[in-house]
């Protein structure tokens, strides 16, 4: 039989990824904490059950790190860029304002109760990101973490170093599909290059 042809991850362009990264309303305290998790998603390509896990002192702000602890509870230690420690500066800042803790050993993302988000919470504050920046897609937080891999490949990130920052420590199918997606973008670009090159003639 032929080889069936598997499934590119879904991804955003980056366009698509402002427009949701853009969405959150930092005037209330659910907005910056929205934003806060979006920028992280993306800054570090981290699983939801990850970003559910973290705590406030698993920030290290001096050096630009964060410390997540993945599949099995092998530990791991991921950049972090600036945009996202700002974004995430703002929402402890404005939650201890509120009367919650921001202490290390408290959740680093709370519901409006101060509690623990769930898992299916984040996937909740995406899909509502998605909504309101009027993308025709569905996207999940995994959404964001194959377009952290993706744009991490575009700018010269090596397969090893993407592979231990996703904490991928097996080679094959993840890694090649992420490749064969920054080729479609390529491919996808090229083409649209080329249509506007032909309206201008």
């Amino acid at each position: 039989l032929p080889k069936r042809e598997k499934p590119l991850p879904k991804f955003l362009y980056y366009d698509e990824l402002l427009a949701v990264l853009d969405t959150p309303d930092d005037t209330t305290l659910k907005g910056l904490r929205d934003r806060a998790i979006l920028e992280t998603f993306y800054a570090t390509g981290v699983r939801a059950a990850e970003m559910a896990a973290l705590n406030c002192g698993d920030v290290d702000y001096a050096r630009g790190y964060l410390s997540i602890y993945g599949k099995g509870g092998k530990p791991r230690i991921d950049p972090i860029g600036s945009r996202a420690l700002t974004a995430l500066r703002a929402y402890l800042a404005a939650r201890e304002k509120e009367g919650q803790s921001a202490a290390d050993d408290m959740p680093l993302f709370c519901n409006l109760r101060g509690g623990r988000l769930s898992v299916r919470s984040y996937g909740n504050i995406l899909d509502q990101a998605v909504r309101q920046a009027a993308l025709i897609k569905h996207i999940s937080p995994h959404s964001l973490r194959h377009t952290f891999a993706t744009v991490a490949l575009q700018n010269g990130v090596d397969i090893k170093t993407l592979s231990g920052m996703l904490s991928h420590y097996s080679s094959g199918f993840t890694l090649d599909t992420y490749t064969h997606v920054t080729r479609k973008m390529q491919e996808e670009a090229a083409e649209k290059m080329g249509q506007f090159m032909e309206m201008k003639l």
